[in-house]
């Protein structure tokens, strides 16, 4: 089975491809603490893909997506990149992304 959960923060506001099928990437920064030892906290970036987002939904993450808070589910996928190294992306489930309350 092939799940992934994450949380975090969108590192900026979303790109959009196409006009058809429509595809929006965006990148969610996650944090990991540090090990015993360490001082600095340990950051991913997580490169993200969604297919066929709604209309409500494109709008916020391209235009007030930056620094939004965000829960989402999807699966892991890797493929081949530029200069032949492999690229790895969470493909979003659609309906999965929810953003975390504002407090």
């Amino acid at each position: 089975m092939n799940l992934c959960v994450l949380a975090g923060r969108i590192v900026r506001d979303a790109t959009v491809k196409g006009m058809d099928r429509k595809v929006l990437r965006f990148t969610v920064e996650t944090r990991d603490g540090h090990d015993e030892g360490e001082v600095k906290e340990k950051i991913n970036q997580v490169p993200c893909v969604l297919f066929g987002p709604t209309p409500q939904l494109e709008q916020v993450l391209i235009t007030r997506g930056e620094g939004r808070q965000v829960e989402l589910q999807g699966r892991v996928t890797m493929w081949g990149g530029e200069n032949g190294k492999s690229q790895v992306e969470v493909v979003v489930f659609n309906r999965s992304l929810t953003f975390a309350k504002e407090s």
